[in-house]
Order: structure tokens, then C-alpha cells, then sequence
């Protein structure tokens, strides 16, 4: 399907900005520098990639797409500026399991779990700087995807991120696909925001760096769909 392969990327960068626990927090915004060469569903070269965080919803803008997390509603949008067009999704639908006939869709699940395992972590020793901040490196893999997350506590939005992390992973964990992946619990044992994060899959690689980060009230508007657009099937 055209929306999960072009959401896939984009979202395996998003959820490594996710996190443990709270209430009422401030909005962010941030903005990262995506390089990427030889992944199956991204657009090879450089994308400044802008993240607009609350604890209703979320919008990563791509330079070529938009997509909106709403997770009061579990949709997923992904907006195409030049035609003005865009694709709505349920959470629930994101990676759901086919119907196999003469299989409950239980067992069905738990194979599928079974086989995507889950996202390993491994810390390491091994610290530099990134964008000013001093990360500490961590080793992750899922199935086919080997890659690494340097990790700091000393940027300071990090609290709040942290705290927004936690709603929005509650709110992932209705697709049975990021269920599966378990992230909430991949991303607790990371020890500081993932100023970096760097994967490799099929011969091709991707590197996400942080350049700024920003606490400030955000506008509900951004995390709706604009005034003429059209719903694509």
C-alpha cells in the first residue's frame, strides 16, 4: 500500500522520539537534518524534517508531504501540498494482520509477533558530540534493520519530551504493527534525547541529527487538515 510504504521511514525516525511518563506538559518543536541513500521507500539525499509535538497530536513535515498523528481520534493524515490532496488512517488499520481463512486472527497475531521479535537496545561506552550536546551511543536492531542512537541528557526540552513520549506511545501501541515493536519499551532504556539516530536496511542508510529544539505553545491548526484539501481513496 503507497501510505505505509512512504510512512514507514518517516515513522520508524518519529517513534524514536517517544518516551515514559506524564500529564500536562509544553508543546515542542524541533527540527532534524535527514540524510538518506538506498532505503526502500525514501527519497535518497538531504530533508530538513520539522516535528511539532503536544500531548494531543503530532506533525512531522518532510519538505515533500505532511503527516498528523492525532492521537485523540488514533488517525494518522498524510497531507501532499502540491496536489492538495490526502490519505486518512486508522492506527488500528496500520499493519493490521490479513484475514487468513481457516486461522483466528489471534493466532494469526501472534505469529506475525513471533516473527517481528522486537527492538533490541544495547548501551555502549562509546560518547561524542552532537550538535553541541555530549551523546552517549546505543546499538539497536529490529529483523533486517541494524542501527544506532546517540542519546543526551543535556538538551533541555528533554523533560517535556519525555513526558509527551509517553502519551504518544500509549496512543501507537493501537496499531498492531507498532505493538508488536514494542518502541515504548525500546526507547525507556535509551538515557537522553536521540540527538542522532542512524539505521541500515537493504544496502542503504539514514542518518536523523537534531539541529534546534524549541519550547513554545503550538497552534491547533497545524494539526488539522487545511481547508482545501480532498480526501484521496
Amino acid at each position: 500500500m503507497r501510505f505505509s510504504r512512504k510512512l514507514y521511514g518517516v515513522m520508524l525516525a518519529l517513534l524514536l522520539f517517544a518516551g515514559s511518563p506524564a500529564a500536562a506538559v509544553a508543546d515542542l518543536y524541533w527540527e532534524s537534518v535527514q540524510v538518506n541513500r538506498g532505503i526502500p521507500g525514501l527519497i535518497d539525499g538531504q530533508h530538513v524534517l520539522k516535528t511539532y509535538l503536544t500531548a494531543k497530536a503530532c506533525r512531522v513535515e518532510t519538505g515533500r508531504e505532511v503527516l498528523i498523528f492525532d492521537f485523540t481520534l488514533r488517525l494518522v493524515y498524510q497531507l501532499e501540498p502540491g496536489p492538495q490532496t490526502y490519505t486518512k488512517l486508522t492506527l488500528a488499520a496500520l499493519g493490521a494482520v490479513p484475514a487468513l481463512p481457516g486461522v483466528e486472527s489471534e493466532t494469526v497475531q501472534d505469529l506475525m509477533n513471533r516473527f517481528l521479535g522486537g527492538v533490541q537496545v544495547i548501551p555502549t561506552r562509546e560518547e561524542k558530540t552532537v550538535s553541541g550536546h555530549r551523546c552517549r551511543k546505543f546499538l539497536f536492531s529490529f529483523m533486517l534493520i541494524r542501527g544506532e542512537v546517540w542519546a543526551s541528557k543535556q538538551v533541555k526540552a528533554f523533560p517535556e519530551f519525555i513526558r509527551n513520549g509517553q502519551i504518544m506511545a500509549q496512543v501507537l501501541r493501537d496499531s498492531p504493527l507498532l505493538q508488536s515493536m514494542d518502541f515504548a519499551g525500546m526507547l525507556g532504556q535509551l538515557d537522553g534525547f536521540p540527538v542522532e539516530v542512524i539505521f541500515f536496511m537493504a544496502g542503504g542508510h539514514s542518518t536523523t541529527t537534531l539541529k534546534k529544539i524549541e519550547q513554545r505553545p503550538l497552534e491547533p491548526d497545524l494539526f488539522q487538515v487545511p481547508r482545501g484539501y480532498s480526501l484521496r481513496h
